[in-house]
């Protein structure tokens, strides 16, 4: 059974014999900060400013202000893998935007770990922190 969050796109697969055993867990918002430039730049940096837990679950969203522009990395100081869960969503001649999603990140106490985002002509970024989607495997 493949388990997938439709605002994010990560996925949990659950073989159906462990299903039994499964606890449940409950998904809940940890943070959200967002940045926004009113200057073209080809990265923009934001903090964490609460502590993460190893396990949780990051969720980038980017937005810029035109329809050519492409991200070409989004990384953290802690070193999470992140991955894109869709886009980019294109709306011709305006804007654009794409959501990445880091899982199963390392712990990080508040305010150490920073968000990067390298892109053309990007103007904000929206990051938020769940618990419980995950905790271990992959």
């Amino acid at each position: 059974m493949r388990l997938c969050c439709c605002d994010c796109g990560a996925c949990l697969v659950v073989h159906p014999a462990s299903l039994a055993a499964a606890v449940p867990v409950s998904v809940t918002y940890v943070q959200g900060i967002s940045a926004r430039r009113k200057q073209l730049q080809t990265t923009v940096k934001v903090t964490y400013t609460a502590a993460q837990v190893a396990g949780d679950l990051n969720v980038v969203v980017v937005g810029w202000n035109d329809s050519k522009a492409v991200v070409s990395a989004v990384t953290d100081s802690k070193g999470n893998t992140y991955a894109r869960a869709v886009g980019p969503t294109v709306q011709s001649g305006y804007a654009s935007q794409s959501i990445y999603y880091a899982k199963n990140i390392a712990t990080a106490a508040a305010g150490t770990n920073s968000v990067t985002v390298t892109f053309a002509s990007c103007r904000d970024i929206r990051r938020h922190t769940h618990t419980g989607v995950q905790r271990s495997g992959s």
